[in-house]
């Protein structure tokens, strides 16, 4: 508890300020510190803002978006890999680049594999495999046996782009359920309370690791190696915190909370993961963007509910059980 006291009351009110500041209470101030509310206020676009950079992020400047590179197969480091010897982005844009050499001789049944993609595969397993699958399954389809125009290949580019990030997200979403929980009638508030807090603390990681967002943003448009470990550190540390919220005894009035909790940290812990490895699942790095934010305020909700049950017993001491948890809620300014 000895860091909650080094907030400045300028850092408290800036965090006040935003939106977006105030759903990473959870992951920020628990997992990595009073660096995060050191570091600048985030305005509650600026996910989406990162977002929609990294969707139009062109790494060889060749006019074609990395995760489009992805779909059709071509090299997202290399602004000529087609065999047309003109920049990728400009075979797009003319209807010579498609998402497989071969797909007017394929018959409409046959099923397509990422092998079947020219230039590098997207990881076996990964989002960015499933979509790319889906990419040329929908391209012959809509061929029907012959090339697609410039205009009629965009459309079905921009189709997906509309709903792959949605899909990803619903991938990474937690497949937890209240049967995950593990309620007793036999444990004590206190006892739960101070149970959760444990977890908390022992799974806090350096102070250096900073704030996830600028971390995602150092890593997704500068290819910052530091911030790709840090952030590997900390979806390690969201695991860990799941795995030990799973074997937690709950109070049954708790169980929603404690699910929240649960759901909100597997989330967490898988977009952190992929968008700490994008180069591999590039599209998967959309969908773990879109659902940080929600998870994060899923989190924050799951810790508010315990708070208040905890006051509804009298305000603890500072380093009685749930001390920790409220000292956390009451700098998101939720009660």
């Amino acid at each position: 508890m000895a860091f909650l006291q080094r907030f400045s009351p300028r850092s408290v009110r800036i965090a006040a300020a935003s939106a977006l500041a105030l759903s990473f209470v959870g992951a920020a101030f628990l997992i990595t510190s009073p660096s995060f509310w050191k570091t600048r206020s985030v305005n509650a676009e600026s996910t989406d803002q990162l977002l929609a950079a990294y969707a139009s992020k062109d790494t060889d400047g060749d006019g074609l978006p990395d995760w489009q590179e992805a779909l059709y197969g071509t090299d997202p480091s290399k602004a000529i890999s087609n065999s047309y010897g003109i920049p990728d982005g400009q075979a797009a844009k003319e209807g010579k680049l498609t998402p497989n050499t071969l797909s007017s001789q394929l018959p409409q049944d046959q099923t397509i594999t990422a092998s079947d993609l020219p230039g590098t595969a997207p990881a076996a397993g990964s989002i960015t495999e499933q979509f790319s699958h889906e990419f040329l399954q929908e391209y012959v389809t809509a061929s029907k046996g012959q090339p697609l125009t410039a205009d009629q290949q965009q459309a079905l580019v921009t189709k997906l782009m509309t709903e792959l990030t949605q899909k990803a997200g619903q991938q990474l979403d937690s497949k937890y359920t209240i049967v995950s929980v593990h309620t007793s009638t036999r444990v004590g508030t206190a006892e739960y309370i101070g149970d959760v807090e444990e977890i908390l603390k022992n799974n806090e990681v350096d102070v250096g690791t900073g704030d996830p967002l600028v971390l995602m943003q150092a890593l997704l448009e500068h290819d910052d190696k530091d911030a790709k470990q840090k952030l590997l550190t900390l979806a390690k540390a969201y695991a860990a915190i799941r795995d030990d919220l799973l074997s937690v005894q709950t109070p049954t009035n708790l169980a929603d909370e404690h699910l929240e909790l649960i759901q909100s940290f597997d989330s967490l812990s898988k977009a952190t993961n992929i968008i700490a490895t994008y180069d591999s699942d590039p599209l998967g790095a959309m969908g773990a963007l879109s659902i940080y934010h929600p998870a994060d305020l899923a989190m924050l909700d799951g810790l508010t509910g315990i708070a208040k049950t905890i006051l509804a017993g009298g305000e603890p001491a500072s380093g009685q059980p749930g001390a920790y948890i409220l000292s956390a809620v009451r700098l998101s300014q939720k009660i």
